[in-house]
């Protein structure tokens, strides 16, 4: 009688890629938040915050419907990328630099979704949130000429994880940890 053969203990690939100090970095550039063919979750909320004739703040909530090349961009381009980029990680750390033009800003006004810088940086959160609630050990970087420097103000009263990470990547200017 023949004895029972034993598994090797040679690693498998499975477990040796465990150890490795792969790390997957990511390019997203041009979003243009705010523009009527820039990126934007079809799930942001827009808000019209004004002061009434006695002073007080009034914010309402704003209808806007993606238009066909957004949908497109959104549900094509986008969200299949995070799902891509997600597969290929494999739980290893992801960085993100946004490299350029995150939102639109004011030039060519007939064109945008919303002329508030605020509006606009909400529809920029909103296209992280699915990478920030998809992508394990996401971490995010901003380019030298980012609108860092500039202040803004969520209007909604929670802080969503998408949230607080655009403000860190607003406040640090760059990924956390990256050398510079």
């Amino acid at each position: 009688m023949k004895k029972p053969i034993k598994a090797s203990k040679k690693t498998s690939k499975k477990t040796s890629k465990k150890t490795s100090n792969r790390k997957i970095l990511i390019i997203a550039s041009d979003w243009h938040s705010g523009h009527i063919l820039g990126l934007m979750n079809p799930e942001t909320i827009l808000y019209d915050q004004r002061i009434d004739g006695k002073g007080k703040s009034v914010v309402k909530e704003l209808d806007y419907t993606l238009g066909e090349f957004q949908r497109y961009l959104w549900n094509t381009v986008w969200m299949k990328s995070i799902e891509d980029i997600k597969h290929l990680a494999d739980g290893y750390p992801v960085g993100v630099v946004v490299n350029g033009d995150i939102t639109q800003g004011l030039k060519h006004p007939e064109q945008l979704v919303t002329t508030s810088i605020t509006n606009q940086f909400l529809i920029a959160e909103g296209a992280l949130k699915p990478m920030l609630d998809k992508i394990p050990n996401l971490n995010l970087n901003s380019p030298a000429n980012s609108p860092g420097r500039m202040s803004w103000k969520r209007p909604a009263s929670t802080k969503s994880r998408s949230h607080i990470a655009l403000r860190k990547w607003l406040r640090m200017g760059r990924w956390p940890g990256a050398k510079v």
